[in-house]
């Protein structure tokens, strides 16, 4: 299949599924000189958050955590285990999450922080 020749023809409305990029991660200054990929991970890990809420996965304190192992992430982004490390330590490094070890063979909890100063980079109208 050659996508590039693959048109919508007319009337015909399908739109796939899409991840939702959050904008200040391209122009909050304490973000933008986070890798690309690093960037895709944490958009990964927004979207996980909404099987974390499907699956009741809130801490003591009723905060969400998310499950993605390094497994995972080396499968979503197409890299090696080093480099997803590398990456889960970047976003933890700018405090875009926090990991809660669990042991015994168990795999991290996540919890997606916030970006700070969200409310400065509001999503462009129409």
């Amino acid at each position: 299949m050659q996508f590039y020749s693959v048109s919508y023809p007319c009337g015909e409305i399908f739109i796939p599924s899409f991840y939702r990029i959050p904008r200040p991660l391209f122009f909050h200054p304490e973000l933008m000189d986070l890798s690309n990929n690093a960037k895709l991970l944490y958009t990964l890990l927004l979207d996980r958050m909404s099987l974390s809420v499907a699956n009741s996965w809130f801490d003591d304190h009723g905060k969400i955590y998310v499950y993605f192992t390094l497994d995972e992430i080396q499968s979503s982004l197409n890299c090696s285990r080093p480099t997803a490390v590398q990456l889960i330590n970047e976003l933890d490094g700018a405090g875009l999450i926090s990991r809660r070890r669990q042991g015994l063979g168990k795999p991290d909890r996540i919890y997606v922080h916030l970006i700070p100063d969200m409310e400065l980079f509001p999503p462009k109208a129409g």
